[in-house]
């Protein structure tokens, strides 16, 4: 349980602040740097889709087509879960 935890915790984070992360490496190292950034920001899931407050403190309100977006991206990703998931343990024999 403490690995899960910690696993899921660190996911949440990296996932969360991968967009910030990702402007500041881009920013300011070398090319090669920008690329396994850039690698690393597509293979992981990126939480600023979910972010509403920006949206709703500066008065924008929800648009419906940001929120239909962010339900798909949602969608895509528990379907890899769930794919990855499937493919993983598909082979395990649970008694």
């Amino acid at each position: 349980p403490a690995i899960g935890a910690l696993v899921t915790v660190s996911f949440y984070i990296i996932g969360a602040t991968s967009y910030s992360l990702s402007f500041l490496l881009t920013k300011y190292t070398s090319a090669p740097v920008r690329k396994a950034v850039t690698i690393v920001r597509y293979i992981l899931p990126d939480f600023s889709h979910f972010n509403i407050k920006d949206n709703l403190v500066y008065g924008r309100g929800l648009e419906g087509l940001d929120l239909f977006y962010a339900s798909l991206y949602a969608l895509a990703w528990i379907v890899i879960a769930l794919a990855v998931s499937v493919l993983l343990f598909g082979k395990k024999e649970i008694n």
